[in-house]
């Protein structure tokens, strides 16, 4: 749904709740949105899909371990995203793969987008 004048008319949000660092960038960057887009529709998701409850643990139990244990392994991560888009492109379409069909009616009421349910090319 657009907003006009290349405005967005909805905002989704996603965030894994790992970390409180990650949630208060998520609510920091929401509330910019909302400031500068004031009638699109920001949702904010916190929130890692169906059985969430022991894959936010799993989730926050592996990324405090790769903290402390060995922070550098999240930086090529990163990079890994940066540098390379073919791997970018597989992540993202098996997160969405994982993810999207159990997000989706979370993110949206039933008369929303349907973006979860199809693939994008």
């Amino acid at each position: 749904m657009d907003g006009g004048a290349g405005r967005p008319g909805r905002i989704l949000l996603l965030s894994a709740p790992v970390g409180e660092g990650h949630v208060a960038a998520a609510r920091a960057l929401a509330a910019r949105m909302r400031r500068l887009w004031p009638d699109a529709e920001v949702r904010e998701v916190e929130d890692t899909g169906l059985g969430h409850e022991r894959r936010d643990r799993a989730l926050q139990t592996l990324y405090a371990l790769t903290m402390r244990a060995a922070p550098g392994l999240y930086g090529i991560g990163y990079d890994m995203l940066v540098r390379h888009p073919r791997f970018a492109e597989l992540c993202k379409r098996v997160t969405a793969g994982l993810l999207g069909r159990s997000l989706g009616p979370r993110c949206w009421p039933p008369s929303g987008p349907t973006w979860w349910s199809r693939p994008t090319r």
